[in-house]
């Protein structure tokens, strides 16, 4: 999509399995947007307020460096994986992830800054930097899964300030929630 904003206000679009990167804002006001199983690389905001937003299958990837805003309505994530540069991502409301969580902030200023992520699959906290001090959420990460799932999470030296959930974490599940902990003294 190149520099441009990806903009559907009415109409049908339909991905396949080749990746899109949208290198500015997704904003959708009307019409269908149905994903392929594809990841879908978002550098800045996205926005649903209207339309019928289809995600089976897909992967969608916040990355850039600017602070971002997820606003999906009552569309819904398939996977959802926040990989942001020094800049924080924000949820209006909540956004449900039918599938996998991930956080993969490549820096220390990098946050989920507010709002709520109900999410039905497993929650992964990622390092990328050797000078990682952990991951501040300030929003609501929600597990409403039904089966199986798992929150996979680093330990250093720090145990607050890199467990990576020093926000709000609520087991809303009907299922198994198994916390996998792994130690990494730095």
């Amino acid at each position: 999509m190149g520099t441009s904003d990806f903009t559907l206000a009415g109409g049908t679009f339909t991905g396949s399995a080749s990746s899109i990167t949208i290198n500015g804002n997704f904003s959708q006001s009307g019409g269908t947007f149905t994903s392929g199983a594809q990841t879908i690389n978002a550098a800045k905001s996205w926005t649903s307020s209207a339309g019928t937003t289809t995600m089976t299958g897909s992967t969608v990837n916040f990355t850039g460096s600017t602070a971002a805003t997820i606003n999906i309505g009552t569309n819904q994530f398939n996977n959802l994986v926040l990989q942001k540069g020094v800049s924080s991502v924000s949820v209006t409301g909540t956004a449900i992830i039918n599938g996998n969580l991930t956080f993969d902030f490549a820096d220390d200023a990098a946050y989920f800054a507010s709002g709520e992520l109900d999410v039905k699959g497993d929650v992964t906290y990622l390092n990328t930097t050797a000078s990682w001090n952990g991951y501040v959420n300030f929003g609501l990460i929600k597990i409403i899964g039904s089966g199986t799932q798992n929150i996979y999470g680093r330990l250093t030296s720090t145990l607050v300030d890199n467990l990576g959930v020093t926000g709000r974490l609520e087991i809303a599940s009907t299922g198994t929630v198994n916390l996998h902990l792994y130690r990494d003294w730095e």
